[in-house]
């Protein structure tokens, strides 16, 4: 009962915009999440069995910059990205993010989701840069050595 009473304040506080994507059958839809629901359901990962699975798929100059959001995975395509990457379960929430709301790779990314038959699809359009702009922590990507 609190799970749906947590999901339900969650859901009352995002701001619920959607895109459709034309599937075989069927328009599927992904959601934007704000800045401010994504770090609540980020904080509440394992609490009351939430799942997210949250993607970056900016490129390595915005992550330098930036930061990720933590506990982001980094995608190296927002269009070729390896499914695997992507959870087993198909229901489980993803949610993905680029730089900033002019940037369409989150969008990009989360179409690739829904055509693999995942459900529950959202973008955080606000990307990295609202992230940041909110004050929230963020994760500096190790640079790599050489």
């Amino acid at each position: 009962m609190r799970t749906v009473l947590f999901f339900s304040l969650i859901f009352t506080l995002s701001s619920m915009a959607s895109f459709a994507c034309e599937g075989d059958k069927e328009m599927k839809q992904v959601n934007n999440m704000s800045v401010e629901v994504l770090d609540t359901l980020n904080k509440n990962i394992g609490n009351e069995g939430i799942k997210v699975a949250v993607y970056d798929v900016n490129g390595p100059k915005t992550r330098s910059e930036f930061g990720l959001v933590p506990g982001a995975i980094q995608l190296a395509s927002s269009s070729k990205y390896d499914l695997n990457k992507l959870p087993t379960k198909k229901s489980d929430t993803v949610v993905f993010y680029c730089s900033s709301e002019r940037c369409s790779a989150s969008h990009t990314a989360a179409e690739r989701a829904l055509t693999a038959g995942y459900t529950d699809v959202n973008v955080m359009k606000a990307g990295i840069k609202g992230w940041v702009k909110a004050g929230k922590k963020v994760w500096k990507p190790k640079v790599a050595q050489k």
